[in-house]
């Protein structure tokens, strides 16, 4: 196809029901800039040539059924122009090897969840410093928290969760001023939230449930300027639930997209105390880019149709049932 198309340069064929492996004539389009073949139903390899494709920006493979090998990261380090690269909800496994550190530096967006990659977060990682978007949960990453994860100075969104990382939540976590969304939920994480993620002034979602999290929320991530969040102080019988809470008011956008679909609540199962947080929707499929933003300015609830715990909670001093909001 590349022979016969010399000249294209962008190449979408995303949300279809094409199946079959990807060809590795696309190679010989060597104007390429923009190749979308997510949300199909593609299998095998993906071609090693894609290297080729000097001017490629964004290569978006994402929800198809490609596997297993990695082997096509050491090729892209030619694409010195890309931008993105989506490789998410498909079935590639194994570690994630030390040629993902040379991707461009160029690259905003790297979407690596929903596979099977397991091991230690390499640290060529690092060398990626212009990411906005690192997405990498539903995995099976068994590491620690990289520290290096405070340089990347433009991130807006981490994403970790559901993955068996283990350690305490590093300090430097703290550096990412401009971050927005932090999901380390569903982990093995242990210690104590940092009192560095107080300097997170954008943060707008912290999600740390369902981990090992203990002791006291550091008092400087809620003051003004700080994540937007109430701090629910919870009786032991409780714990474990989620609690609903009334209407919230939502302002702003959120400049990039996740798997799922629909309103997700983010409440913490952590012992000893419950986050009520703002919620966002997000969208599901790879034509959501991220550089547009989804406007949120509107109520939302807080939390799905749950049974009614009947035990009352304290919200800054305003009574709480579960359920309901004491105006």
């Amino acid at each position: 196809m590349g022979l016969t198309l010399p000249n294209l340069k962008l190449f979408e064929l995303g949300n279809n029901k094409y199946f079959g492996s990807i060809p590795s004539s696309l190679c010989n389009a060597s104007q390429l800039q923009k190749l979308d073949l997510g949300n199909n139903s593609f299998v095998g390899s993906v071609p090693t040539n894609l290297g080729y494709l000097l001017d490629l920006e964004l290569l978006r493979l994402t929800s198809d059924n490609l596997g297993r090998d990695l082997d096509f990261l050491m090729t892209l380090r030619n694409c010195t122009k890309m931008e993105e690269l989506g490789i998410d909800a498909n079935k590639f496994e194994g570690v994630l090897p030390n040629s993902i550190g040379s991707l461009s530096t160029q690259l905003n967006v790297l979407y690596l969840g929903g596979n099977q990659i397991f091991g230690s977060i390499p640290e060529a990682l690092q060398n990626l410093i212009n990411l906005i978007i690192l997405e990498m949960d539903e995995n099976i990453f068994t590491s620690v928290i990289p520290t290096y994860f405070g340089k990347f100075q433009k991130l807006q969104g981490l994403f970790l969760s559901k993955n068996k990382m283990s350690g305490q939540i590093p300090s430097s976590i703290g550096n990412l001023t401009q971050l927005v969304v932090l999901d380390f939920s569903q982990n093995n994480l242990e210690g104590r939230i940092p009192i560095t993620i107080g300097n997170c002034r954008s943060l707008q979602q912290l999600i740390v449930s369902q981990n090992y999290l203990s002791g006291v929320i550091p008092c400087r991530a809620w003051e003004k300027g700080a994540p937007s969040a109430t701090k629910v102080s919870c009786p032991p019988e409780t714990q474990s639930r989620e609690v609903r809470a009334k209407e919230v008011q939502v302002q702003g956008s959120i400049p990039f997209r996740h798997r799922g679909e629909g309103l997700f609540p983010s409440f913490s199962q952590n012992p000893k105390q419950v986050l009520v947080m703002p919620v966002f929707r997000y969208v599901q499929g790879r034509n959501f880019h991220h550089q547009h933003c989804l406007p949120c300015s509107r109520q939302i609830f807080v939390g799905a149709s749950q049974p009614q715990a009947p035990s009352t909670f304290s919200v800054d001093g305003v009574s709480l049932r579960s359920g309901s909001l004491a105006a």
